[in-house]
C-alpha cells in the first residue's frame, strides 16, 4: 500500500501506527470518549424530553376534544345511537331496487 508523499521508512511508521499505536489509550482519547458519551447522553435526554412534551400536548388536545360539547366524538356517538336505536322503526318511502313497482 503506497501513498503519495510517503517514503518506504515513513510508510512503515504509518503501518505500525495504524496497527498498534492507534489503539493505545491515553488521556486525550479517554477525554474525547467521555465527551462523546456525555453528548450522546444529553441528546438522549433532550429527545426524551421532546417526545414526552409532544405526547402530553397531544393527550391534552385529545382529552379537550373528547370533552368538548361539539366534539366530533360526541356528535358521532349521537348519530350512531340514533341509527341503532332498536325501539324506533324508521319508515322510508324508498324501496329496494330489486322489488317491482307498486300497482
Amino acid at each position: 500500500m503506497s501513498v503519495a508523499g510517503y517514503t518506504k521508512d515513513s510508510m512503515k511508521l504509518v503501518q505500525v501506527y495504524r496497527a498498534t499505536e492507534r489503539y493505545d489509550s491515553c488521556a486525550n482519547t479517554s477525554a474525547i470518549v467521555n465527551a462523546k458519551y456525555q453528548s450522546v447522553f444529553h441528546c438522549d435526554y433532550f429527545l426524551t424530553y421532546l417526545l414526552t412534551f409532544f405526547l402530553k400536548r397531544r393527550l391534552i388536545t385529545l382529552n379537550y376534544c373528547r370533552n368538548s360539547e361539539f366534539s366530533e366524538f360526541k356528535i358521532l356517538r349521537r348519530v350512531v345511537r340514533k341509527l341503532h336505536d332498536k325501539n324506533k322503526v324508521y319508515k322510508s318511502s324508498k324501496r329496494p331496487l330489486s322489488s317491482p313497482p307498486p300497482t
